[in-house]
C-alpha cells in the first residue's frame, strides 16, 4: 500500500478522477459485504473520533458501507 496524503479534499478528488468512491461509516445500513465492488473503486475512511465529514457523506450517500460490529461491544476498527 502507498501511503499519499491530500491537502485538500478536491485535490484527493482529481487524483483519483472517474473511479467510484465508497465511504465506510458505522453505523451503517449497508455492511460492506452487500456492496458491488469495482476493481478501481477507492474506499475512504473518516478518523476514529469523528468519521467522515458531514458534507462528503452526503454527496455520496448512496455509496456509504459499514463494517458490521455483531457484539455491539466493539465501538470501533484500527486503521494501522
Amino acid at each position: 500500500v502507498d501511503l499519499v496524503r491530500y491537502a485538500t479534499f478536491a485535490e484527493f478528488e482529481a487524483a483519483i478522477g472517474d473511479r467510484r468512491l465508497w465511504c465506510v461509516e458505522n453505523p451503517t445500513d449497508v455492511p460492506y459485504t452487500r456492496a458491488d465492488f469495482r476493481h478501481d473503486d477507492v474506499l475512504l475512511f473518516g478518523s476514529e473520533s469523528k468519521g467522515l465529514p458531514a458534507d462528503v457523506t452526503a454527496r455520496f450517500a448512496g455509496r456509504r458501507i459499514g463494517i458490521p460490529m455483531p457484539t455491539g461491544n466493539v465501538r470501533s476498527l484500527n486503521l494501522a
